[in-house]
């Protein structure tokens, strides 16, 4: 078992040597932009999936309303329209605050004004 331990440790340290801090930090950056798409293509669909889900609660509403009450497909609504609207509003508000040159996926990223922008 020590063995074992001792070879991986071994193998970490080796691969580890040819990477610096500022290429873990340069590789950390470039993804940056790739979570900011995947948070935007994200609150796209699951927007959609709640403006679906508030059509059921209003058919199942329709059919039943002593079991189903008025809000609940009126916040899955709500919901639904913020989260598709969530990119855009973020990259106005982020602008609003800090600036009309935002770059708002790391250091020299352009992720959301991407997503916004489509």
């Amino acid at each position: 078992m020590l063995r074992v331990f001792l070879l991986l440790l071994h193998c970490v340290v080796c691969c580890t040597s040819w990477a610096t801090i500022g290429d873990v930090a340069a590789t950390m950056t470039r993804s940056m932009g790739n979570i900011t798409l995947l948070i935007g293509s994200l609150s796209y669909v699951v927007g959609l999936g709640f403006f679906i889900a508030c059509l059921f609660k209003f058919k199942q509403h329709r059919d039943n309303p002593t079991q189903v009450s008025l809000g609940a497909p009126f916040s899955y609504l709500v919901i639904a329209i913020l989260l598709v609207f969530m990119p855009s509003f973020i990259l106005e508000s982020g602008g609003t605050f800090f600036g009309a040159n935002l770059r708002s996926s790391g250091a020299s990223g352009s992720g959301f004004s991407n997503i916004a922008n489509q």
